[in-house]
């Protein structure tokens, strides 16, 4: 009880210093956990920002060139100019289709339709209009809102000098088409993807297309579900976890709602929180101290104190039995080496005092019965340790767990209990606890039926170990062959103010000549120099409650021993 006392007080004083390290520990990971995602979100929202604002500069860019004093002279008045007058126009016209396309490294291509002069002016030429040339039309009289259009595989941003071209029949418009480089565009995810096992993504839902920057290792499917299920618009930035080929990886999203595209980084969770397994490590190892220090502080306390102590109670014990030759020898010069000299001492002089005065004076029938309770010895003990030994190491927990608690509740009885006489509940509780003990170690052979003591007859005394050895002979002797079937009845019988307890198996290697043998000890008993457990009990009933108590022993009904304990109901 001191030991563990002691230990409990140290734990109480550790644990909230683990518990802290604890959270310190929680804290400082969640934080750094915290600052790689921020660092990770401030990444895509840089190149977000940086690729919304080109893409604006761009739109500016085309309607700048649609306010064109050229552009629209072309368009409305192009009947008005002579053909050399109109080639100028349209030579300006390319060179500031030249001048929007060197300005920006996303584009790929810049086109101007004039359906009025059936006319296309690229970066590359002037030329009449090709059938490939009326997609982009449709494109805008289909989609006039689309901030991107994609057509045939390419990107375009496209404007039109008049928002209804659908309702044009004139045809006197323009469109100014700008492709966007999709080489680029990947070059710059790529940028975006530093970290191994990380990708980039760029989507667009309306239209749907997207662009990886490193398709060998994509996960867009995965990545456009969650993002399509994920409301957006009230969170058009984030994270999200989602796991491929059970890899669990997360994804940062920064969302463009003026143009429609949404840029995502994924990388690999285990890359992602590369940096905080060191911190992990530094844990572990705090940890690992922490349970050394604990480790080395319990064997001090156990070596130091509870070893002592366990030693200075087991020689209480023996004396406690009757053993007065009992002695304790102790090398550590510490308190304990006190203790034990004065202990010896008191042994020496209660030989003394017993030598001079008790010793003769002992009662006979006390000194018997004192006698025939040491021979009582639970040989079962040590099998049954081997098989919590094997429940424990094949995993059987709740077995080993059930089969540890009566074992403890048998050792309580065993050891705690001192007195001679104990009440015949507590007796049989403890038989009871003995039968589950050996009902779980032959269960596959072996069933018991234990019935209820009476009631009102608890209170009665009875000597110590009464029931348990007649059980323990039936397992033992009476049941010890039986590979199946095998069956233990315990019951009890209330008449003519007397109790008979009564034990059954249907063992069957009981012979006629046995029995005659066994029912011979009983009668004599007091002849016999080797006393057996039947025996025994049978004695110690016959000194505590007269000669009409005991046992009797004869064939059951099941085909096996019977046992009947015989004890008067004292009122």
């Amino acid at each position: 009880m001191i030991f563990a006392r002691l230990v409990s007080i140290f734990l109480a004083v550790l644990f909230p210093l683990l518990a802290i390290g604890y959270s310190v520990y929680n804290w400082g990971l969640q934080a750094v956990k915290n600052e790689i995602t921020s660092s990770y979100q401030a990444q895509v929202d840089f190149y977000r920002e940086n690729l919304e604002q080109e893409l604006q500069r761009i739109r500016l860019l085309q309607f700048n060139m649609l306010n064109d004093s050229t552009v629209n002279i072309l368009e409305v008045a192009n009947t008005q100019l002579t053909n050399y007058e109109q080639d100028m126009d349209l030579i300006h016209v390319q060179e500031r289709v030249e001048s929007i396309k060197y300005s920006s490294r996303y584009i790929s291509h810049v086109t101007v339709l004039m359906p009025a002069l059936n006319k296309s002016v690229s970066d590359l030429n002037i030329h009449e209009m090709r059938p490939s040339d009326n997609t982009l039309i449709h494109s805008v009289m289909t989609n006039p809102k689309d901030q991107i259009h994609e057509i045939d595989g390419s990107l375009w941003l496209l404007v039109s000098s008049f928002q209804d071209v659908a309702k044009d029949s004139s045809s006197r418009f323009t469109i100014i088409g700008v492709e966007l480089s999709k080489d680029y565009l990947q070059q710059m995810l790529q940028e975006l993807q530093i970290q191994q096992g990380s990708n980039a993504y760029l989507f667009s839902w309306n239209p749907p297309f997207s662009i990886v920057a490193d398709q060998a290792h994509t996960q867009a499917d995965q990545i456009a579900a969650i993002l399509q299920s994920h409301p957006l618009k009230n969170s058009p930035e984030g994270y999200e976890s989602f796991s491929v080929d059970k890899e669990p990886y997360v994804m940062t999203y920064a969302s463009s709602s003026q143009q429609g595209l949404t840029l995502v980084k994924s990388v690999k969770t285990s890359q992602m929180y590369k940096k905080i397994n060191h911190y992990r490590n530094m844990f572990v190892i705090y940890s690992i101290t922490a349970l050394f220090v604990i480790s080395i502080f319990t064997l001090l306390l156990y070596r130091l104190i509870h070893k002592p102590l366990k030693k200075l109670v087991k020689a209480f014990r023996q004396v406690e039995n009757g053993n007065m030759e009992v002695e304790i020898k102790h090398h550590s010069k510490d308190e304990f080496r006190h203790i034990f000299t004065r202990f010896n001492a008191m042994i020496s002089n209660l030989r003394d005092l017993i030598d001079q005065v008790y010793k003769q004076n002992l009662l006979i029938k006390q000194a018997e019965l004192k006698q025939l309770q040491t021979q009582i010895n639970p040989h079962f003990l040590y099998n049954s340790f081997f098989v919590l030994h094997r429940w424990i190491r094949y995993g059987f927990i709740e077995e080993a767990e059930l089969f540890s608690r009566h074992l403890g509740n048998y050792f309580q009885f065993v050891t705690r209990s001192s007195a001679e006489e104990i009440q015949l509940e507590r007796e049989v509780e403890h038989a009871r606890t003995y039968t589950e003990i050996q009902s779980m170690r032959f269960s596959r052979r072996i069933q018991v039926r234990f019935e209820e003591l009476p009631s009102g007859l608890g209170n009665i005394l009875v000597p110590r170990l009464i029931l348990q050895p007649i059980i323990e002979n039936a397992f033992e002797h009476g049941l010890e062959d039986k590979r199946q079937n095998g069956l233990l009845v315990v019951h009890f019988l209330s008449e003519s103010n007397r109790l008979h307890m009564i034990f059954e198996d249907n063992g069957d290697q009981l012979a006629d000549t046995k029995l005659v043998v066994m029912k011979r000890e009983l009668i004599d008993s007091e002849t016999i120099t080797e006393i057996t457990g039947l025996t025994n009990i049978h004695k110690r009933l016959q000194i505590r409650f007269g000669e009409h108590s005991g046992i009797s022993h004869e064939r059951s009904e099941l085909g096996g021993l019977k046992v009947t304990l015989t004890i008067p109901i004292e009122t």
